[in-house]
C-alpha cells in the first residue's frame, strides 16, 4: 500500500516566550519588507470545493466528523493547509469552544484565541501577552465550523502541553494524527497505534538496510502495535527476523523516529518461535492483509470458547497456511482474568475447516511473556514435507 508521512508540527522548549511559541507554531512570521508582505496565499474556491473526506485522530481516537485540507502557498511554497471540525475536535482537546455570531472564542488553562468566522485575523492572549496575526481563515461548511490545525496547536502549546501531528497519506484516503501531551497518549507511556501500518520512513528504512548490509542480520516489519511519544516517536514492531546463521523468526524491532523523520533502531529481539514461512504448496506464508477480517473474527471466538483464565484479543494476522481448510497464526493481546494483570503477547494458532468449523492449535508465548498453552496436538504447523 503506498503511503508517506509528514510531520507538520513539532515538540517545543516549554521555557520559550509566548510570542516566539505564538510565532512558530501557530502563525507565520510577519513579513520582513513589502514584497513578502502576502506570505498566505489561498484561494476562497479551493476552500468551497474542499470536501470533508480526511479522519481526524486524536490522542488515539478518531474524531466522529472528518476534516480536509487544501494546498495553498505559504512564502510562496506550496503548504497544506490543514482544516478540522471545531467543536469536536475542541472537546477532545478539552478547550472550551464559545461561539456567538460570527465571533470565535476557544481557551484552556487561562489562555485565549479569538478570531471571525471567514476572517484571517487571530488574537491569542495568554498571561499579560496579547498578539494579532494574520493566518488561514476559518470556513464555515453544511453548518460546520472548521478552524486550521495550527491555531489548536498554538493555543496548546501556550498552556505548556507539547503537541505533535503528522499526516498519513494511503492510496485510497488520508489521515490527519494529532497529539497532545495531555491526551491519552502521555510522554513516557505506551500506547496502542492507531493502525497496523508500519511508517513508511520505518519500513523504506529496513528496505535499504536490508540491501545494504545482506550478510547481517535481516529484518522485515510487518505490524506497529506500539507507539510512545518523546521529542520525536518511538515504535514498537512485529517483525520477522533473521540472523546469518539461523531460520527466520517473529521478533520485535524498537524503532525511534525523530521530528525530522531519521530513522533508528534502539533495540530489536527475536521469540524463538519460527516463521516458517516458506512459500511452498502447503507450507507457511506471511499474509498479505494483516487486519482481522469478520470471517477470522468469527473463528478466533469460535476456537477460544470455554478457554478461561486468560483473554486473547486478536490483533493481526501474521501468517496462513492452506490444509485441508486453512491455519492462521493471530498476534493477540494476551491478559490474566483477575485484578492487576499485565498485557502480554501471544501468537495463537487456528485452523479453520471448509465447513466453518473451527478449532485451537497452539499458542506460544510472545515478547517474553509467560501464556497458557494448551496440550492440544498441532495441526501441521510446521514445514511441509518436500515431495
Amino acid at each position: 500500500m503506498k503511503r508517506r508521512r509528514i510531520f507538520v508540527s513539532s515538540l517545543i522548549v516549554l521555557s520559550l516566550v509566548l510570542s516566539l511559541v505564538f510565532e512558530a507554531f501557530v502563525l507565520p512570521d510577519n513579513a520582513v519588507n513589502a514584497a513578502e508582505e502576502k506570505v498566505v496565499s489561498l484561494k476562497a474556491s479551493k476552500l468551497k470545493k474542499a470536501k470533508a473526506n480526511t479522519d481526524i485522530i486524536y490522542g488515539g481516537k478518531k474524531l466522529s466528523k472528518k476534516g480536509f485540507y487544501v494546498v495553498g502557498k505559504y512564502y510562496g511554497d506550496e503548504y497544506e493547509f490543514i482544516y478540522v471540525p471545531a467543536k469536536v475536535f475542541a472537546k477532545k482537546a478539552g478547550i472550551k469552544l464559545s461561539v456567538k455570531k460570527n465571533k470565535v472564542t476557544l481557551s484552556k488553562d487561562g489562555v485565549k484565541v479569538t478570531f471571525t468566522i471567514g476572517k484571517s485575523a487571530y488574537t491569542l492572549k495568554g498571561g499579560s501577552e496579547t498578539m494579532k496575526e494574520s493566518f488561514v481563515k476559518s470556513v464555515k461548511k453544511n453548518k460546520t465550523l472548521y478552524v486550521p490545525i495550527n491555531v489548536f496547536a498554538g493555543l496548546l502549546e501556550n498552556t505548556g502541553v507539547a503537541t505533535e501531528y503528522y499526516v498519513e497519506y494511503f492510496c485510497d484516503k488520508t489521515e490527519i494524527v494529532f497529539n497532545a501531551m495531555d491526551s491519552a497518549v502521555v510522554s513516557g507511556g505506551w500506547a496502542d497505534t492507531e493502525t497496523l501500518e508500519v511508517p513508511v520512513a520505518v519500513r523504506n528504512y529496513f528496505t535499504i538496510y536490508n540491501a545494504d548490509y545482506q550478510n547481517d542480520v535481516k529484518i522485515v516489519p510487518m505490524v506497529c502495535i506500539k507507539k510512545q511519544i518523546v521529542a520525536g516517536t518511538n515504535y514498537a514492531i512485529v517483525c520477522r527476523v533473521t540472523r546469518p546463521e539461523g531460520k527466520e523468526e517473529f521478533g520485535v524491532a524498537i524503532v525511534y523516529v525523530d521530528l525530522q523523520g531519521d530513522v533508528t533502531v534502539t533495540d530489536y529481539g527475536t521469540s524463538g518461535i519460527e516463521t516458517n514461512f516458506n512459500g511452498l504448496d502447503g507450507g507457511w506464508r506471511a499474509s498479505d492483509e494483516f487486519e482481522i477480517d469478520d470471517k477470522v473474527k468469527t473463528a478466533f471466538s469460535k476456537a477460544m470458547e470455554g478457554f478461561v483464565g486468560v483473554d486473547y484479543k486478536p490483533i493481526a494476522v501474521l501468517g496462513q497456511q492452506v490444509v485441508a481448510g486453512k491455519n492462521y497464526c493471530v498476534l493477540c493481546s494476551a491478559k490474566g482474568v483477575y485484578p492487576g494483570a499485565e498485557e502480554a503477547y501471544a501468537l495463537v494458532y487456528v485452523y479453520v475447516g471448509f465447513d466453518g468449523s473451527a478449532q485451537l492449535i497452539d499458542i506460544a508465548e510472545f515478547l517474553n511473556k509467560k501464556v497458557t498453552v494448551p496440550d492440544d496436538d498441532p495441526v501441521i504447523i510446521g514445514d511441509p514435507e518436500p515431495e
